[in-house]
């Protein structure tokens, strides 16, 4: 029924309404999901994604929107060490999106762990670990330990803010293709008293990725083949300040930048 197409059609709307009516009743649910979530989140046919390789890569489209209706299961990984003043908001501001929060303390002296084991909740999964001097290596060891194939990676001093979990859940559904090789990487907005960055990934399919770098850690992929997505959501880099506090100082900082005119 369908043809071996370009990759691009799985984020073309026209091209899925197209095939609707040529489609049957179990693929139509998926194509129409599909294309409600593009709509929601105005994705053109070709913004918000890109490829490390391989735009024109000929996949067959049929195994691409044949997508099981699951819920996609999503731990979210947490290094710490002496983080007591910041670990206790970073953990529950990830509890409601995670079926897992992953986190590897190495070494802490002060009452991380103690905050954590108080929080009480049967997500959370505590693992002790040497530090290594290698930033990189502890993140693979989380990749390894993970039950789950979705991965969010949080700072011990970053929040996710409320009420992104739709949006997150919405987009690992739009952007899972049954494809063996594929991995998608999705780069949200980093909220800093500064600044404002989306340059690195925090949400992951955990399929052939890997950390390289000791101290500027990099995410890479195996294989190359990638999407990396730029994701409507916001984490706050905190620091010692609260949420709010940040998003406020941010907001003057931006306003002051453009009223200065750089």
């Amino acid at each position: 029924m369908f043809k071996s197409e370009n990759l691009d059609l799985l984020f073309n709307k026209n091209y899925l309404c197209k095939i609707l009516d040529k489609t049957d009743c179990t693929n139509r649910d998926i194509i129409y999901n599909r294309i409600e979530l593009l709509e929601k989140y105005n994705i053109a046919d070709s913004e918000n994604k890109s490829f490390d390789v391989c735009n024109d890569a000929i996949l067959n489209i049929r195994k691409l929107l044949d997508v099981p209706k699951t819920i996609k299961k999503l731990t979210t990984c947490i290094m710490i060490k002496d983080n007591e003043e910041t670990i206790l908001k970073t953990v529950k501001s990830a509890l409601s999106i995670s079926e897992v929060v992953l986190i590897v303390d190495t070494g802490s002296k002060d009452s991380s762990k103690k905050i954590i084991k108080n929080i009480n909740s049967e997500k959370i999964v505590l693992i002790d670990k040497d530090w290594d001097n290698d930033f990189s290596s502890i993140r693979n060891f989380l990749i390894q330990n993970c039950t789950t194939n979705w991965i969010m990676m949080l700072d011990s001093d970053e929040v996710l803010l409320e009420g992104q979990e739709q949006t997150i859940r919405d987009y690992i559904d739009l952007y899972t293709v049954n494809f063996k090789g594929y991995t998608a990487a999705f780069y949200p907005t980093i909220i800093s008293s500064d600044e404002e960055t989306n340059l690195m990934p925090r949400i992951f399919n955990k399929s052939n990725v890997y950390y390289f770098g000791n101290c500027h850690e990099e995410l890479r992929t195996r294989n190359f083949l990638r999407f990396n997505i730029s994701l409507p959501i916001k984490i706050i880099h905190t620091g010692y300040d609260e949420p709010e506090v940040l998003i406020e100082k941010n907001e003057k900082h931006i306003s002051f930048k453009k009223m200065s005119g750089n």
